[in-house]
């Protein structure tokens, strides 16, 4: 009877000993996961916070590229007053001529720009594109 009562504290003390190891077990998994969604959150906040950037950019880009759009219309114009110029004052025609040449540069500068600046608008719609899809895929995880 001793040797049985003996062997049940034996097994009596292994359980409580199970039971407290699963208890800390329970508590590091439970403040683990609650790491893991604290930093999705963080994730989240700042996928939100790294499109709205984007949104910015790409309206930043497209106001740019409208700007551009101004500045090429007004140098075509400068060409044109510029050649009309040259036709009223004889006497200057070599600095109309300058003038005129450095024009049309500055046009066709200002039209690579404005294809460059299409290329980062189109560059910064996909990246804004994917910011949404990283975002819906994070949002389907649930802890």
């Amino acid at each position: 009877m001793r040797k049985l009562a003996e062997e049940s504290q034996a097994s009596s003390n292994l359980i409580s000993h199970l039971i407290s190891e699963i208890q800390k077990e329970m508590t590091h998994s439970t403040n683990a996961i609650k790491r893991v969604r604290e930093e999705a959150a963080l994730g989240t906040v700042l996928i939100s916070h790294t499109e709205e950037s984007f949104i910015d950019i790409q309206q930043s880009m497209r106001e740019m590229a409208d700007g551009i759009k101004h500045l090429s219309s007004a140098s075509q114009k400068i060409v044109a007053y510029t050649n009309n110029a040259k036709r009223s004052f004889a006497t200057i025609t070599e600095g109309v001529k300058l003038t005129s040449e450095h024009s049309q540069q500055v046009a066709g500068l200002t039209e690579e720009q404005f294809a460059a600046m299409e290329e980062v608008t189109a560059s910064s719609e996909a990246l804004a594109h994917l910011a949404g899809d990283l975002k819906a895929m994070v949002s389907q995880f649930h802890i």
